[in-house]
């Protein structure tokens, strides 16, 4: 009995061990997609569910929408209150962006404050109702500890490509140019208004 009880020990032993070795590799896999501040998909996992994306659409035959956002005057907080309030305006952010996202869409943070929504081509009037809705949940008021800031927005780069014809990177290279685009246009001294 002695040999049987300790075979049986040592089995449960190792099950118990390789259940804990699975678990741990799920959370190694979460934690090396998933950007630390915002719990949104970083710029790794972005890149690997735009090339699943891509592929998608490409058997499908069907356009993705690439929606590349900058966050115009983030230095300014940062350097005015501290990484802290950044911080806070940018874990807001990402919680506004995932509220007003149609739910097969994929919003992540690329880093710093740059964020990316990958998700299937609208009809353009469609398409222009939800980037303006977009634009309309960054902007307004925001509280970071004790600071409350009135926030004007933030620059967008919208790109509808077709996948036979443009690679994942020549899609983000264009909505990357869309958004610096926006930017000149929305060029102003303040984008925030600080009380």
């Amino acid at each position: 009995m002695g040999l049987f009880a300790k075979l049986i020990s040592h089995y449960v032993e190792k099950d118990t061990l390789v259940q804990q070795l699975q678990a741990a590799n799920v959370a190694l896999e979460l934690h090396s997609s998933t950007d630390e501040l915002t719990q949104l998909p970083n710029r790794r996992a972005l890149f690997k569910q735009l090339a699943l994306r891509f592929a998608s659409a490409r058997a499908q035959q069907q356009q993705v929408s690439l929606i590349f956002i900058d966050l115009d005057g983030f230095k300014a907080i940062n350097d005015r209150f501290g990484h802290p309030c950044g911080d806070s305006f940018l874990v807001q952010v990402g919680k506004r962006l995932t509220a007003v996202a149609r739910r097969e869409d994929i919003v992540g943070r690329l880093g710093g404050d740059e964020f990316l929504i990958v998700g299937s081509a609208q009809q353009p009037a469609a398409q222009q109702a939800y980037v303006t809705s977009l634009r309309q949940a960054l902007c307004g008021v925001y509280f970071l500890g004790e600071q409350r800031i009135d926030y004007e927005g933030a620059s967008f780069g919208v790109v509808t490509c077709d996948p036979q014809s443009i690679d994942v990177e020549a899609a983000l290279r264009a909505a990357d140019e869309a958004m610096y685009q926006d930017k000149k246009s929305r060029r102003q001294e303040n984008f925030i208004h600080i009380d």
